[in-house]
């Protein structure tokens, strides 16, 4: 996806999603995020359509944003990770990515209802803890 309709989709305030299959012809993923519903329609129907993709998977880009929760033994309850779903499912490097787009094109992630991923602040405080 270009850069204009990354950010055309993100300050639109629609609905997104992030459409992931597997290629079995060479064993990649294709991913897409951002895209609006009619993009994913389309992209669906393809994907459907052509017998080289297997496990087709869409998710709405808001519970991407949303951040894993855990059950913590020592505490007896579910408690918050450091890391989102979106991160949990397809890397980290798709989180940072999101976050980016976002920065660059102005778009305020607390406008939107969106969360910024609290890993790089987790992973500086571990780094922190080993040089102690």
């Amino acid at each position: 996806m270009n850069k204009y309709k990354l950010e055309k989709n993100l300050k639109s305030g629609e609905e997104l999603f992030f459409v992931s299959a597997e290629r079995t012809s060479d064993c990649s993923w294709m991913r897409s995020p951002l895209m609006n519903k009619s993009e994913t329609r389309r992209m669906i129907s393809g994907l459907f359509n052509n017998s080289d993709y297997k496990k087709v998977n869409v998710q709405s880009e808001t519970t991407l944003n949303e951040f894993v929760d855990k059950f913590d033994e020592n505490k007896g309850e579910w408690v918050k990770t450091h890391y989102t779903l979106r991160e949990q499912q397809f890397g980290a490097i798709y989180q940072d990515d999101y976050e980016f787009f976002c920065e660059e094109f102005g778009v305020n992630l607390d406008e939107i209802q969106k969360v910024k991923s609290a890993r790089a602040e987790y992973e500086k405080k571990v780094a922190e803890s080993k040089v102690l």
